[in-house]
């Protein structure tokens, strides 16, 4: 599917960067740490597929994104990076992080190749219940079920996963996708297989550090006390049971304003976290609090230029500017940041709208 609308949003980006602009706004954060989110990936081929989903990028994208980091920026480890800020040590000129959320197998089957050729590290953050499970993570099963088109009778009505407690989304998964699953395809399930216990443990000794995501990737804003406690806690012990870190770090699912808070942050840290990141996006630096960091997501519209104007903080910019003009419009501000999978409850019909949101 050619995608006029990627282009145009990438157009802009290609005009400042011959201005020059790109390095001048490098130049003035370069002391500050910029850490990058990926989710999957896919083989090049795959790209236009309806099923994908946007946070995904191409073996090639992943290739080219990460040959430009090893020769523009100096590549850390989250795991160093939190060990510096919380010595109040400055960090190399440039930094950047790589981090990936969920545990997808393509994190480790397509992305560690290409880390280990340019000698870049990384995070992977587990939701410790699907890893090495046979069971798709849960929006992947929901975005199926929009995608495909396939279940039988009267048209389905989706879940909005991101509103819901995670429970709900696994009941209503229990009885609606054995009807889809069938129709999945041997690529759709080879790109969205979460990896194996195995496979995580021979790429933790290569070029990845392992951090927890919650067990099921409960969003914790939607839920009670006692889950939010079990979902940070049983994800965290499990990752260091299979991989001791004192480094260690975690990722809030969703990790928006509102998806997590100040107990969450502080089981977090009482659990043993070095720190935690969010999506919210922007830099880190000096007094940047530790469990709450922010990232900048990359997905399948991503060119080069596109993650060098997301390191140079242009897209934060444009992000404040688009939401105040819309305040000043009078319009509900759209977050260009939402989620692939922002579901409506609505029929999943041949008539139902694609949706046009971004990033988990």
């Amino acid at each position: 599917m050619f995608s006029l609308g990627s282009i145009s949003n990438r157009m802009p980006y290609a005009f400042a960067g011959s201005l020059g602009l790109f390095r001048a706004a490098e130049a003035i954060a370069s002391r500050r740490l910029r850490i990058l989110t990926y989710h999957g990936l896919c083989e090049d081929s795959l790209r236009n597929e309806p099923w994908l989903p946007r946070t995904f990028v191409t073996r090639s994208q992943f290739t080219a994104h990460m040959k430009w980091l090893a020769e523009r920026y100096h590549t850390v480890s989250l795991g160093d990076a939190l060990r510096a800020m919380a010595q109040e040590k400055p960090l190399p000129d440039r930094s950047v992080a790589v981090t990936f959320d969920d545990g997808y197998d393509t994190t480790f089957s397509i992305a560690g190749p290409v880390l280990k050729r340019f000698g870049i590290p990384a995070t992977a953050y587990l939701s410790t219940a699907y890893i090495g499970s046979r069971e798709l993570f849960p929006f992947d099963r929901l975005h199926l079920v929009r995608s495909c088109r396939n279940a039988p009778g009267e048209p389905l009505p989706v879940p909005a996963h991101k509103t819901l407690p995670i429970h709900c989304v696994l009941c209503w998964l229990s009885r609606h996708w054995p009807t889809v699953e069938p129709g999945v395809s041997s690529a759709q399930r080879s790109t969205l297989q979460p990896a194996s216990w195995e496979t995580v443990r021979t790429w933790a000794g290569e070029c990845f550090e392992i951090g927890a995501h919650t067990v099921s990737h409960a969003i914790l804003g939607n839920e009670i006390e006692s889950v939010r406690v079990r979902e940070i806690a049983e994800s965290i012990s499990r990752v260091r049971d299979e991989f001791p870190n004192p480094g260690m770090s975690f990722s809030y699912p969703n990790g928006r304003a509102g998806d997590f808070n100040a107990k969450d942050m502080d089981l977090v840290r009482s659990n043993g976290c070095a720190g935690a990141v969010s999506t919210q996006r922007g830099f880190n630096g000096a007094g940047s609090n530790l469990y709450a960091l922010k990232r900048m997501g990359v997905g399948i519209d991503h060119d080069v230029g596109s993650v060098q104007a997301e390191l140079a903080g242009f897209r934060t910019i444009s992000d404040r500017f688009y939401r105040l003009r819309s305040r000043l419009r009078g319009r509900r501000p759209i977050d260009p940041e939402e989620c692939p999978f922002e579901f409506i409850f609505s029929p999943v019909s041949e008539s139902a709208p694609e949706s046009t949101s971004k990033f988990d």
